[in-house]
């Protein structure tokens, strides 16, 4: 037998109880920093000791970059495993299978991976040949269709109402998108699992040939599973059974994009002779920051019970600090920073600033670059950069520049209507052949005898908007892009959308918006300023296009909350901590009380990727769609041991001095009757979000009246 570099004598109790399983299902709920990859690892290197070969164990994950760190230290472990273990995430898995047996669902070996641009150039296909009387988008079908896949919901499966014609316009779509997909030979990200599923159920012998030929299969995150891959581990264990599931129900913050929670919630009944193991012990904070946690998550409902606790040394206590705005939040962040830096206590890369949405980066980006701040944008592009940014900057840049042919063509048929590329073409034909600009061109579109039909009625559509911008002209910064927003119809077509990444531009957009109105207030007394939108061009221009950090400089990272989950630092700030961002509009407005716990399940993860030290901020007001309105702290803020934490009060200068020892009778930023907990229900009423701001915006306590805890439940 091989001599193995394997050593448990590093592991708890718990972690080596885990790692001595070997037959039988086994569900390990693992909490934040508790070693649940060391675990994982080291029990696929005692299988292999007590004789399980490596081909015969299957590892999954959702990540590449999580696959590949844990097949190393398997390797580091056993270095002979080698190719003999299969150590992937679903997607490969899944396509390696669809490469082995695809005729089973109509697919050549060399089929094709669509995609997300291939699957919208497919839908576009799709659309111009249906031609149906509502009105999609590829982006929007994507979505759509993406959601009825991960529920395991196939076209013959997808039945709406007759009454619903958008519903059933829907179904014929999906149907012809997939019959186009398998003409082509092709799949998308979805149907890589679909087909997997579809080919284990229809072939019982491939089933039973996979479920022997790995007899050992082990999940991680589970918790992230969705309905098909779920489908996917049930069919691979049928036989066999033995498989181990790690994860946290407290860390599940996928809803939105189908992970069921349920999966991991009812492992025990799928298998009831299961083991079930907690690794409560966390190696990666201090005490204060997990009981923060642990009194926060210990108010939902849809969890598996366990308590974190640490050896760790205690630190500093968890700081909530009340500042007057989203700039005033930005600036304390920014000092904060400056200082843990200077003192020598970090390194830039030691610190990271989480936020709910990308929308709530800019006022970082804005001070951190005025404090010469090194940061990264974290699976994010800088705000000037993002894709409806610089739609709406586009309009703006024509409206200047008349001549701008680069912001044309990217604005003509954004959003959607109508125009196609052919179209573009002919009018950059006739553009060249008359020394023109493509806009003049467009003004012209009755010289083009190519272009007619509804092409050229959607091209005079889009003068007739232009005509009505250019006529807004010389007036302020931020009417004239509430109205280039209204008039051109860019805002609508995300209003209705509950797609989170709708969602999210939506928000950039109304970012804009206080771009727009911060830039009018700065250049309200400038009477010699002629052009204001020049002005402003011209100094968003700069900050596109500043120097870009080199990929190895240490870096502080701001990232939404979503992309923070697996990574840990030792200094985080948590930022935007209002109702209406975290939790979310949307949960506040749900009758649904699984979408407030998965936003108190996000602050979970937020909170337990701090090491040394936490900082959570929340503004007394924010600018919302260009106004400043009052923002309400976070409810999930009152559930927090406040009395064990820091919370200082809002003398700025006490934050960024390198004593900031503070008088305990400055400690009173909350009220007194600012309550300890809040009451939970399904007959939540927010009247309150619905007050309009008052003209004294100096602060929440004096500006809110808060009815959320006289209020029937």
């Amino acid at each position: 037998m091989e001599t193995l570099n394997l050593n448990t004598e590093g592991l708890n109790p718990a972690q080596q109880e885990a790692v001595n399983h070997i037959d039988g299902p086994m569900l390990v709920l693992a909490g934040p920093g508790s070693g649940k990859t060391r675990v994982v690892t080291h029990r696929i290197a005692n299988l292999i000791a007590h004789g399980v070969a490596p081909r015969n164990i299957l590892a999954m994950t959702f990540t590449n970059k999580a696959a590949d760190e844990m097949k190393s230290r398997v390797e580091q472990l056993v270095p002979t495993a080698g190719r003999k273990l299969w150590v992937s995430t679903f997607h490969k898995f899944c396509a390696w299978q669809i490469r082995l047996h695809g005729e089973i669902v109509g697919l050549k070996d060399n089929y094709t991976i669509y995609d997300t641009t291939d699957s919208k150039r497919l839908f576009k296909m799709v659309l111009d040949r249906l031609k149906p009387e509502f009105k999609f988008t590829p982006a929007g079908l994507i979505n759509e269709i993406s959601r009825l896949k991960s529920q395991m919901i196939l076209p013959e499966d997808f039945n709406p109402s007759p009454r619903n014609g958008r519903q059933c316009a829907l179904k014929q779509i999906y149907e012809e998108y997939q019959s186009a997909l398998l003409a082509a030979n092709a799949v998308d990200f979805d149907d890589m699992l679909i087909h997997t599923v579809t080919m284990l159920k229809k072939d019982e012998e491939l089933r039973a040939e996979l479920d022997a030929r790995y007899r050992y299969v082990l999940v991680d995150e589970y918790q992230d599973t969705n309905a098909i891959q779920y489908e996917i581990v049930k069919l691979l264990n049928r036989d066999y059974q033995n498989i181990q599931v790690t994860g946290d129900p407290d860390q599940s913050i996928y809803g939105w994009r189908g992970a069921e929670i349920r999966n991991i919630l009812d492992f025990e009944k799928d298998y009831p002779n299961v083991k079930t193991v907690r690794l409560e012990k966390n190696y990666r904070s201090t005490p204060e920051i997990l009981h923060v946690a642990d009194e926060l998550i210990a108010n939902n409902r849809q969890r598996k019970q366990k308590t974190l606790f640490t050896d760790n040394k205690s630190g500093a206590p968890v700081h909530l600090v009340c500042l007057d705005d989203e700039f005033d939040e930005a600036e304390f962040v920014a000092k904060k920073v400056e200082l843990l830096v200077k003192s020598g206590l970090a390194q830039p890369n030691d610190i990271a600033v989480f936020y709910r949405t990308n929308a709530q980066s800019r006022p970082f980006e804005e001070k951190f670059n005025i404090y010469n701040l090194p940061y990264i944008l974290v699976n994010a592009v800088e705000f000037f950069q993002r894709k409806e940014i610089k739609d709406v900057m586009a309009y703006l840049r024509l409206l200047s520049n008349p001549m701008d042919d680069v912001s044309f063509v990217r604005i003509v048929n954004c959003p959607a209507r109508g125009i196609g590329d052919a179209s573009v073409e002919k009018l950059a034909d006739y553009a060249l052949q008359q020394g023109i600009p493509l806009l003049q061109a467009a003004w012209e579109v009755e010289r083009i005898p190519t272009i007619k039909g509804k092409s050229k009625a959607a091209i005079q559509d889009f003068i007739r908007i232009m005509n009505s911008i250019f006529e807004l002209t010389g007036t302020k910064l931020q009417p004239l892009v509430e109205q280039i927003l209204d008039l051109s119809g860019y805002r609508a077509q995300y209003a209705d959308s509950k797609d989170e990444d709708d969602l999210n531009r939506l928000a950039n957009v109304d970012e804009f918006l206080n771009v727009a109105s911060a830039f009018d207030e700065r250049h309200a007394d400038d009477e010699n300023m002629i052009n204001p939108l020049t002005v402003f061009l011209e100094e968003t221009a700069l900050v596109a296009d500043s120097d870009k950090l080199n990929s190895g400089a240490s870096c502080v990272s701001l990232m939404t909350i979503h992309s923070a989950k697996g990574l840990e630092f030792p200094y985080v700030f948590v930022v935007g901590l209002e109702d209406g961002l975290l939790p979310h509009k949307r949960s506040l407005d749900s009758t649904d009380e699984n979408d407030l716990e998965e936003e108190r399940r996000l602050l979970f993860v937020a909170i337990t990727r701090a090491k040394k030290e936490l900082f959570l901020t929340h503004a007394a007001r924010r600018r919302m769609s260009g106004y400043f309105q009052s923002s309400p702290p976070s409810q999930f803020l009152m559930e927090l041991p406040r009395d064990e934490m820091d919370a200082p009060s809002l003398k700025k200068e006490s934050y960024y001095q390198d004593e900031p020892d503070i008088d305990d009778s400055e400690l009173n930023d909350y009220p007194d009757d600012f309550p300890d907990r809040i009451p939970t229900g399904k007959k939540r009423r927010n009247s309150w979000r619905k007050k309009k701001p008052s003209g004294n915006s100096d602060g929440f306590c004096d500006e809110i009246t808060d009815t959320r805890f006289t209020d029937e439940w």
